[in-house]
């Protein structure tokens, strides 16, 4: 700890050589920390151990230098002085308290990625990681070796949970404001609730599209199956999807200039991840090796969204508004484009499909997404509750998520396609994805992603980065802005009619 104090120090003292303002030290404190974790990120994508552990030293530094009590006395100076205004401050403590939380789980050991780094002993075989193990589920899984991954699980899952309640608290407490566990669990309820009688059927329509059985014994087998699809991989063919998407999107931010900023790399992730190097001029985006069909092209998507939105922030020594991981207006970027894929005028005026395929597409993404945004609120709900994956409760939540029968190793379901820590963010983002698509609708006509003006309200959204709020986007684009639970139920009852 006490190393940690003079490390934090000597990195502002040397701050302060290069500048005598406090804003920006704590600037420059905060990109080092950002760009680091970037980094790390890229080493552990390429599965360089040696450049991980480096990254991870200069991670810790550089977070260590940021969460210290030095820099919420820069922050609080810049306050004094006039230098910041209200919304940098707020935007300065959500980056501290992202700090102080990354650096409580570092301490106590908690992985990160939670899962991904973590490595299994399974029955009759050598240790592997989570997604070594997905890779070989389909042709080695057994019911008993899928019951001894659960095992293996729930005491790595329950520890976690509770690093993360107490990270959650530091960090709170950091940035002085924040949802608290019980509203979470509320607010992840009522999205499931909204949404409980439409997921069967939204499975029932995808699997008699595909010409799949609407039932099985084995459930968890057909869920690797059903999101694979195995008979229509040409509609969402791996080599084209980066270009097939980007002249979807086109229009929305996806322009040729700005996709260039955009680096695609193949890497050892469990779902597509974004990092932050320096934008607007770079972002990269790592995409996984392992291929789960329409799954796939779901995540795909959103996380395009978001790296679009990153390559289009504005351009200035704002570090706290363009490195800001946790931007709202990125997050919600790539819920829409998700939602999207499953609608009837985007499939068949931007994906180009013919009419029995784009039924079928519009159905199996239908369920993708809502099947995506119930499990995202489910996380939410069993982090909230601090569940066991191996309770009855467990087994019914996600039974209920997936509208799929139940079976005693269904609790897998919940952490086996976990794409982010940042489960409040997502499931939020996906939750309102059906409001922002309304009002998209509303204002710019049905088939609103062709339409020109869209082009210029999106990339004034996106040069504010993490400054704009999901509240005053949504002021900004309807007057009067419907309830979002209200939005999502509409939205479910047109999807399925």
């Amino acid at each position: 700890m006490r190393a940690n104090i003079h490390m934090a120090a000597d990195y502002f003292d040397s701050d302060f050589q290069k500048s005598e303002s406090p804003l920006d030290a704590l600037r420059q404190a905060c990109l080092r920390w950002r760009r680091a974790q970037a980094e790390l990120k890229r080493a552990r994508w390429g599965g360089d151990s040696e450049a991980e552990e480096t990254a991870l030293q200069q991670c810790a530094e550089a977070r260590a230098a940021l969460g210290s009590g030095r820099g919420r006395t820069l922050l609080e100076e810049a306050l004094r002085l006039g230098i910041v205004d209200e919304d940098g401050h707020v935007l300065f403590l959500r980056h501290l308290a992202d700090a102080a939380r990354e650096e409580w789980l570092y301490r106590v050991g908690a992985p990160a990625p939670p899962l991904e780094s973590t490595v299994f002993q399974m029955q009759s075989s050598p240790p592997r990681k989570l997604s070594d193990w997905l890779d070989e589920f389909e042709s080695v899984c057994s019911f008993a070796a899928l019951k001894g991954l659960l095992e293996a699980l729930v005491p790595i899952h329950l520890r976690l949970l509770e690093a993360h309640g107490e990270a959650d608290v530091i960090a709170n407490r950091v940035e002085r404001r924040g949802p608290q566990r019980e509203e979470l669990a509320v607010e992840a309820q009522k999205v499931l609730c909204a949404t409980d009688e439409a997921i069967e059927e939204a499975r029932e329509r995808a699997c008699a599209s595909a010409g799949l059985p609407r039932r099985s014994k084995e459930t968890v087998q057909s869920i690797l199956a059903w999101l694979r699809v195995q008979g229509v991989q040409g509609l969402w063919a791996v080599q084209s999807r980066r270009l097939r998407l980007g002249l979807a999107f086109r229009g929305m931010g996806a322009e040729d200039g700005v996709l260039e900023r955009i680096r695609v790399e193949a890497g050892g992730v469990p779902c597509p991840e974004v990092a932050l190097v320096d934008p607007p001029h770079e972002v990269r985006l790592a995409l996984p090796k392992r291929e789960w069909g329409g799954w796939s092209e779901l995540q795909t998507a959103e996380a395009l969204g978001r790296a679009i939105a990153f390559a289009c922030v504005a351009s200035s020594p704002a570090v706290e508004e363009k490195m800001a991981p946790f931007a709202p207006i990125a997050a919600w970027t790539g819920s829409l484009f998700a939602l999207l894929l499953g609608e009837r005028l985007f499939i068949q005026k931007r994906l180009g499909s013919e009419r029995r395929e784009g039924a079928l597409i519009g159905a199996w993404f239908r369920y993708l997404f809502l099947a995506w945004m119930r499990l995202e609120s489910l996380r939410l709900l069993v982090r909230a509750q601090r569940i066991d994956l191996r309770s009855p409760e467990a087994c019914e939540l996600a039974s209920k998520a997936l509208g799929l029968p139940p079976t005693p190793e269904l609790g897998i379901a919940i952490v086996a396609f976990e794409p982010s820590p940042a489960i409040e963010l997502r499931s939020q983002s996906l939750a309102l994805a059906p409001w922002l698509h309304l009002a998209l609708r509303e204002r710019f006509d049905e088939d609103y992603f062709r339409n020109p003006r869209i082009r210029e309200f999106f990339l004034s959204a996106f040069l504010r980065g993490a400054r704009l709020s999901r509240r005053a986007w949504a002021h900004e684009l309807s007057s009067s802005p419907q309830d979002p639970l209200q939005a999502l139920k509409e939205w479910v009852a047109e999807a399925l009619a």
